[in-house]
């Protein structure tokens, strides 16, 4: 699982860990996206168990919150793994483009989302970016967010690596990069574990 050192340092230096394999913290399905009600517009049953490892970081620009993060899900084979990747990289379509709140709202929410594939590497895989903007009548609910999530399969396992940041607006080339990369080290620790 992720540890604070493997975390790219684009991201600043590690603040904080948490680790989590019990049954209480477990996601009850992958959500690839959400609309701007956050109801999911590309989805699938999660599988049991799961891991999940989070790094809260230092960031180098004060005003930002960044998080980067591992969860793994555990499916029976490898076979079945395969299978379910296939099916989320099928649903990725879903995720372009914006959807938004109407405007009467408040906080107004606009979401927009790309994907493709990743970079070149030895595991398959795909990533989602969401760029999210609140804008309300409280300055307190006024900011955005952005994430950008690898998802790969490795073993019998699918594996979502991301970066999110608080307080930014986009995700640099170089910090999606690192995510992609990182999504590629955590990948091949799953798919030969220390015996």
């Amino acid at each position: 699982m992720l540890k604070p050192a493997e975390v790219p340092s684009v991201f600043g230096s590690a603040a904080s860990h948490e680790f989590s394999k019990k049954s209480s913290s477990y996601a009850k399905t992958i959500d690839l996206c959400t609309d701007s009600k956050g109801r999911p517009m590309a989805s699938s049953v999660a599988p049991t168990p799961q891991y999940s490892s989070r790094v809260t970081m230092k960031p180098l620009k004060k005003e930002a919150f960044i998080t980067v993060s591992e969860r793994v899900f555990v499916y029976p084979s490898t076979e079945a793994a395969a299978a379910a990747y296939a099916t989320l990289a099928q649903q990725v379509a879903a995720c372009i483009g914006t959807t938004s709140t109407p405007a009467g709202e408040d906080p107004k929410v606009v979401d927009s989302y790309a994907n493709g594939s990743a970079t070149a590497g030895p595991y398959p895989s795909f990533w989602v970016q969401d760029k999210t903007t609140f804008d309300s009548t409280d300055a307190l609910q006024d900011g955005s967010t952005v994430a950008f999530t690898v998802y790969s399969q490795a073993g019998d396992a699918v594996i979502q690596t991301e970066g999110y940041a608080d307080g930014k607006r986009r995700m640099t080339a170089s910090e999606s990069a690192a995510v992609q990369q990182l999504a590629m080290v955590l990948s091949a620790k799953w798919a030969s574990p220390p015996q």
